[in-house]
């Protein structure tokens, strides 16, 4: 990847590497001791997961449109910020969350 594409070859690679690495771990195990795959994702996490991508792509949209135009220390932020606007309401509203907060509520009772 590093002769086609430079560095970003290398760092892209090396990511796709990690999570197609990790997913057959998870994947193994679970066919391995008979856990439904639908158990690795439930609905809610897919729709946090599409979020997430749906986010990234919007963020580097803005960022290659406007690369040239606008100063990096600007542009950076907002990419960030449309990113965290997209994703927030799938975070805010996932079960976890709120199955979270009664465990961190529930430990700060018990001290």
């Amino acid at each position: 990847m590093g002769v086609y594409y430079g560095g970003m070859g290398v760092v892209v690679a090396s990511v796709l590497a990690r999570i197609v690495g990790s997913s057959v771990i998870v994947i193994a195990y679970h066919l391995e001791n008979d856990i439904s795959l639908k158990e690795i994702f439930p609905k809610e996490m897919i729709r946090l997961a599409f979020s997430c991508v749906v986010a990234l792509l919007f963020s580097l949209l803005v960022y290659h449109y406007f690369y040239e135009k606008i100063s990096f220390y600007i542009l950076g932020p907002v990419s960030l910020l449309l990113f965290v606007f997209i994703v927030f309401p799938f975070n805010w509203f996932h079960p976890m969350r709120t199955q979270i907060m009664k465990w961190l509520y529930s430990a700060k009772k018990d001290k």
